[in-house]
């Protein structure tokens, strides 16, 4: 799914159902699943219909039961690993100051940040009402 699909699908960010969130979620899965050269070698190890049953926060709780937690160094240093194969999108390298906490280093779609922008804005336009 691309951003803009999300955008054009959930117009109303903040009123996305529970069932279309858990929905999108597991596409999301299932797309790295299959794509993504790092979690391909998970694929048929994850069971994906089990872990995405019940409520949301149950789901969230089944995801990190799941243990598929990547250690920050190796994703650090193997981040084109976790680039999904022929992927078009634009990639912007963030590096935090430190001056909060750790430093930390991420890599995000610009897309991705366009997207975050949207529900962003819609949480506190809703919040300052």
């Amino acid at each position: 799914m691309l951003y803009e699909d999300i955008i054009r699908e959930y117009e109303n960010p903040l009123k996305v159902s529970e069932e279309k969130t858990k929905e999108y979620l597991m596409k999301i899965f299932e797309y790295h699943l299959e794509n993504t050269p790092y979690w391909k070698k998970f694929k048929g190890q994850v069971d994906l219909d089990e872990i995405f049953q019940g409520k949301l926060e149950r789901v969230f709780e089944n995801i990190f039961d799941a243990g598929l937690f990547v250690d920050e160094d190796y994703l650090r240093e193997n981040w084109l690993d976790f680039f999904p194969e022929n992927y078009k999108g634009k990639v912007r390298f963030y590096q935090s100051s430190g001056t909060t906490r750790e430093r930390a280093i991420t890599h995000w779609d610009y897309e991705y940040m366009k997207l975050l922008v949207k529900f962003l804005k819609t949480s506190l336009d809703k919040f300052m009402d």
